[in-house]
Parts: structure tokens; sequence; C-alpha cells
């Protein structure tokens, strides 16, 4: 089976799509921590990276890399920002939501900022990622049709958004095994 977890930074993707693939035994593959890599290789911040002139170069690379990947293997976790987009014959397609002002409070705890700093840092990557994806693929990031489980991560907490994924991943399994 093979599994998509996308969501803006600071949903909770990491921590879900991380769980999938241990509980599940599958191949898990994070194209946010690639991209993040990529940033720190050159100096970079995450948000400096998301508006660089090269990263048109570097995310054309990473989303080619994804569908082989996601062709490519059959029990598998892809995390990341487009990655059901590219892997449409994923059987389970997550997006995980939490508004902007949660998803700044929980990147200021992670990274050690102001909630300020990380409330501007969201907003400006965000934006730079919605143009980015519209530009190089016509992809709308905030169109949620591909996905078949919405998860709202201000209204759960990370054991019942675990508790939510896994039940649908079992009605999809059942599904799948009829």
């Amino acid at each position: 089976m093979k599994i998509t977890v996308s969501g803006f930074a600071g949903t909770g993707k990491t921590t879900l799509a991380s769980f999938l693939a241990s509980y599940y035994g599958y191949e898990y593959y994070p194209v946010s921590r690639i991209f993040r890599e990529e940033a720190r290789k050159r100096g970079l911040s995450v948000e400096e990276f998301s508006k660089s002139k090269e990263r048109s170069d570097i995310d054309r690379v990473l989303d080619e890399k994804t569908k082989k990947i996601c062709k490519n293997y059959d029990n598998i976790v892809l995390e990341g920002r487009l990655v059901a987009w590219l892997c449409k014959e994923a059987e389970v397609r997550i997006w995980l939501h939490a508004p902007l002002s949660v998803r700044a409070r929980r990147l200021s705890k992670r990274d050690g900022i102001t909630y300020k700093e990380a409330f501007k840092r969201l907003k400006e990557r965000d934006e730079a990622d919605r143009k980015q994806y519209l530009r190089l693929y016509g992809i709308d990031i905030t169109d949620l049709s591909v996905y078949n489980l919405i998860i709202d991560t201000e209204k759960h907490n990370i054991e019942s958004m675990k508790a939510v994924a896994l039940d649908f991943i079992k009605e999809k399994r059942d599904q799948i095994n009829r």
C-alpha cells in the first residue's frame, strides 16, 4: 500500500509519516527532510531556500525522484507537500491541516524562535511554495481534492491523529481486499 502524508509546515507531517512507516514496516521517503538538507547544504534557511532561484531545479529533481520512488515501491510512506499530487496512485492520501497561528506556535517551540518570527517565516514560505507549484506544475496546493483523508491537527493531538489515520488505512485495506 502506498500512503502519502502532506500539509504545510508545522502540521505534523513528519510525526505522522514516520509513525505510519514504522507501524507498518514500510519504506519511508521524507521529501521535506531532503528539501531542508538541500537548504542547509547551501547555508540557507528553509525560507530563504524557498525563495531562491535554484529552488526550481532542486524541486524538479526531487519531484521526479519522488515519482520514480512511488512507481517502484509497493509499501511506502511518502511525506511532503506535493507527494499526493506526484503519487496519485497512492491508496491513502492524507492532508494535515492546522491554522497558521497553531503552526507558528509549534514552529516557535520546535526551532526556538519567537512566535512572531515563526508566523512570518511560515506565511512567507506558504506563499512561496504556493507560487512555485503553480508556476512549475499548475498545481494549487490549497486544492485538497486529491486527498481522501483530511485531519485537522489543531483539534487532534498526536495520538488521536495517529488513531484516525490507522482507522482510515484499515478501512482502505478492507476495501482493497474485498
